[in-house]
């Protein structure tokens, strides 16, 4: 009777082992695939966000040197659109249930959170021509880099291999967007200058 219940049981024991391997390697891979839609999510929001920032720091760079109704209503539409991804970014983040995303940005969201009060005063100095290219640059390229420190280190979190690298190139990317975004603010500011400085010599 033990030799049978022995050559029935260990094909049964077999069976079982197996299973729960099956199991477990398909729940690891249920939670690598939240956890990159949850990374996926934030990272976009994070660029959508800093590229309507980028785009209002061009625009507000060229209003500093000349005031342009076309670009006064140019700016109106873009910081509607930047505040909807702002606000978007922080729902977002309320709504994340991964332990370890919140843990390792919780930080730098506070920092944007803090930057963003300072921009909605320097975007009323704007509106009341008492800020200057320097100030206005600032505030915005502050602000943008601490958003992509958000992205940059979700790179932290405990994930496997390929997905880190998945992100470090992508922050890779984002960093360089920003760059050339610096460089758009202060082309920006430098052609409004210039057609200042045409316009007074024509007089």
């Amino acid at each position: 009777s033990k030799r049978v219940f022995m050559i029935a049981f260990v094909p049964v024991l077999g069976v079982l082992l197996l299973s729960l391997l099956v199991i477990k390697d398909n729940y690891q891979q249920y939670k690598n695939k939240m956890l990159l839609l949850s990374l996926n999510n934030i990272i976009m929001q994070v660029e959508n966000v800093s590229h309507s920032l980028q785009a209002e720091r061009g625009i507000s760079s060229g209003l500093v040197s000349m005031y342009s109704p076309k670009l006064m209503s140019a700016l109106a539409e873009q910081r509607v659109l930047t505040d909807k991804s702002v606000e978007k970014l922080f729902v977002l983040m309320n709504n994340e249930t991964d332990f370890s995303v919140k843990y390792n940005i919780q930080s730098y969201f506070d920092s944007v959170r803090s930057s963003l009060k300072e921009l909605a005063i320097h975007r009323q100095h704007l509106d009341s021509n008492a800020e200057s290219f320097q100030e206005i640059y600032h505030a915005y390229t502050l602000l943008i880099k601490q958003l992509l420190s958000i992205s940059e280190n979700l790179s932290d979190v405990d994930m496997n291999s390929p997905l880190a690298n998945n992100i470090m190139a992508i922050n890779a990317i984002l960093a360089f967007k920003e760059y050339m975004g610096q460089i758009r603010a202060i082309g920006m500011n430098r052609s409004e200058e210039r057609r200042v400085g045409k316009g007074c010599r024509s007089r």
